[in-house]
């Protein structure tokens, strides 16, 4: 029986990964090369290292860039973005049923807590959850599943009554290494990857509730 919920972040409650990849590719066209979005979501999405990008972008045009530079440009940009965005469809629906339901509710995040804390405080729903592990907290970033292991446990949980709410090869691949069911949200950044370790795919939250996908899986 599925007793705990625990979601990604970027992509998955909040939409980041749009307003982030249209920020990369106006520097990459900046630079006259054209950032693809096959590549960003299979080698990018779900990671927390930047240095990914710019290895890219220097790749393509075949010299260096002034990095601190091009990312304190880029990330005005992006914040400007970020900052006006609300949650995910479904979001709230679901954090409300999981409540509801008596369920426990935890975030595991490749970005950094303040950045993971500061919006979910922003959007109203930091009360929601009752652990938060990012990846300040671990080693091994995603798709390791040290993060899965970790805030499950911290949550009073075993990863096999938790179920993880993904939107990336490497968090469906984390959450499945650490035993956990998963179910893949894809975004428009996502949408065309296959996500085949996930036990299932939707395209967005407004489309179940919990206490029906627990049927669906057969995990009641």
């Amino acid at each position: 029986m599925i007793d705990t919920i625990v979601f990604d972040f970027d992509g998955v409650i909040l939409d980041t990964e749009r307003p982030n990849f249209e920020s990369w590719e106006e520097v990459f066209a900046s630079h006259g090369v054209e950032l693809d979005l096959g590549h960003w979501s299979r080698h990018i999405v779900g990671t927390a290292d930047e240095s990914n990008v710019f290895g890219h972008l220097e790749q393509l045009t075949g010299r260096r860039v002034d990095r601190e530079a091009v990312e304190s440009a880029r990330r005005v940009r992006y914040l400007r973005r970020v900052n006006s965005q609300a949650p995910m469809p479904g979001v709230l629906d679901r954090l409300r049923e999981a409540k509801a339901l008596g369920l426990n509710l935890g975030v595991a995040s490749s970005s950094s807590r303040g950045w993971v804390e500061g919006h979910l405080q922003r959007l109203g729903i930091l009360e929601f959850f009752g652990a938060i592990w990012t990846r300040d907290d671990v080693a091994n970033a995603k798709p390791d599943p040290e993060i899965y292991r970790s805030v499950t446990a911290a949550l009073g949980s075993l990863p096999q009554q938790a179920l993880a709410v993904e939107d990336s090869a490497h968090g469906v691949n984390a959450a499945k290494g650490a035993g956990l069911y998963c179910v893949a949200v894809p975004n428009s950044i996502t949408r065309h990857l296959p996500l085949r370790n996930a036990d299932l795919r939707i395209d967005s939250l407004t489309e179940i509730s919990f206490e029906g996908l627990s049927e669906e899986l057969g995990l009641k």
